[in-house]
């Protein structure tokens, strides 16, 4: 299923057949797919993303959704981790950040407010990360 973009490709709904996206340089490459969004994190830990946007889970506040694979203009990621449409991540300095789809308090910002952009939260230096479809874990030291 392709309807939000969610396989970088524009103007198909469905897909049956292996499909170049985007070239990919580096030598180590994590893939990451929440409900409707999708991404990619390099050996730099830089985060490349796709798909739906309705709440921010690419990072952006512009768009309803982006077919087109893009870079998040933040920080580079030790670890990054999808819930169904939220996102947590690990930074190089181990602090710990989150966007999205927060109904349920999911982005750990002790409110209940889609995140629009990756927002700093303040617990400490992390060393693992985790998020489920509306829930989110940091194992902090």
């Amino acid at each position: 299923c392709n309807k939000f973009g969610q396989l970088g490709l524009t103007g198909k709904d469905v897909v049956n057949q292996r499909t170049l996206i985007c070239e990919v340089t580096s030598t180590r490459c994590e893939l990451l797919c929440g409900w409707t969004h999708s991404a990619f994190l390099d050996d730099k830990g830089i985060l490349t993303m796709w798909g739906r946007n309705k709440y921010c889970q690419l990072g952006v506040q512009q768009m309803p959704f982006r077919p087109q694979p893009q870079q998040l203009n933040f920080a580079p990621f030790k670890q990054v981790e999808f819930g169904s449409e939220h996102c947590l991540g690990i930074t190089l300095d181990d602090e710990v950040v989150s966007w999205g789809w927060n109904e349920h308090g999911n982005c750990g910002t002790g409110d209940t407010a889609d995140v629009t952009n990756p927002t700093y939260l303040k617990i400490g230096s992390a060393i693992g990360i985790g998020a489920g479809a509306g829930q989110s874990f940091a194992v902090i030291r």
